[in-house]
Order: structure tokens, then sequence, then C-alpha cells
């Protein structure tokens, strides 16, 4: 339990990382 927010922390890090990329492509190809 103790990993618990860690875990929440890089996964909040990586669903940020893969929005922004998200949003860079949608900017590039639009």
């Amino acid at each position: 339990l103790a990993l618990l927010p860690q875990a929440i922390g890089r996964g909040l890090a990586a669903a940020s990382l893969v929005g922004a990329a998200l949003v860079l492509g949608l900017a590039l190809v639009t």
C-alpha cells in the first residue's frame, strides 16, 4: 500500500504526457 500513491502519481504523469502528445499531434494535423 505504501507504493500506491507513487504509482498513482506516475500514472497521472504518464496520462498528462500522453494527453499533451495527443493535443500536439492534433494541432499539427489540423
